[in-house]
């Protein structure tokens, strides 16, 4: 892109941001639906993305919908994955085992789906009670289907499209439940980094759940302690604690 993004209210982000039209061709400031975020530049340019008012559910159909809701209000209900090569749906089991180990803490916690891809991990939270979800996420396909996953579901939530160590880098809320899927390749140096920056927006004893491949070594962050590990075939789950001050 060489210049600025100019959307039909007339607002524009720098150059690298995200184009209207792949986000549904509308605004993407807080004039309105379907979507509002933050560009690739940083800039904020909104809050929440919501239905438009009056909108029906939009189902997914099943030849896409390789994956579902585990529990809660949309127990059953089909998401479809990033049509990317690479992309890695998270297993039934794997979620339910995360979700399982967690317990109550979900209900009613301030929720970061981080590396969101198609907003799996987030939109069960929202399922089971979360009283908000942040899913930052900056890969185009994965928007997309993101998007629609909610869009289907009539789920409300906030889209952050943005680098997750751009995200983290700005002041926030503070977080209690996090989750954390970033691609594979992410080497560990770099990921244990982001935890390590993490850490300013977490609340006292916050838990963050981390999906790694099996074979790659456990990052060790300072701050954190941790309080579970498991292997499921070729992934490998981490949850950590933030330690009290």
């Amino acid at each position: 892109m060489d210049g600025p993004i100019v959307d039909r209210c007339g607002h524009s982000c720098a150059a690298g941001s995200i184009s209207p039209k792949t986000l549904g061709g509308r605004c993407l400031q807080e004039c309105g639906p379907p979507f509002t975020g933050v560009c690739r530049s940083g800039k904020r340019v909104g809050e929440m993305w919501r239905p438009p008012p009056g909108s029906r559910p939009v189902p997914i159909p099943r030849s896409l919908a390789t994956m579902r809701v585990i529990a809660g209000t949309h127990r059953g209900r089909r998401l479809r994955a990033p049509d990317t090569p690479g992309t890695r749906p998270v297993t039934d089991r794997v979620k339910e085992s995360i979700f399982s180990s967690l317990g109550p803490e979900v209900a009613g916690a301030v929720v970061a789906d981080l590396y969101a891809g198609a907003g799996s991990f987030g939109i069960e939270a929202i399922s089971r009670g979360a009283t908000r979800v942040t899913f930052v996420e900056v890969a185009r396909p994965a928007v997309q289907a993101l998007q629609e996953n909610l869009a289907a579901l009539s789920m409300a939530g906030e889209l952050v499209v943005t680098e997750v160590d751009r995200f983290l880098a700005r002041p926030g809320e503070r977080f209690d439940v996090v989750f954390c899927d970033p691609p594979w390749p992410l080497p560990s140096a770099e990921l244990q980094a982001i935890l390590e920056k993490l850490l300013d927006r977490l609340s006292d004893e916050a838990v963050v759940v981390v999906t790694r491949r099996s074979s790659d070594p456990i990052p060790l962050p300072l701050g954190y302690l941790i309080e579970d590990e498991r292997r499921f075939g070729d992934t490998r789950i981490i949850r950590y604690r933030k330690e009290s001050a």
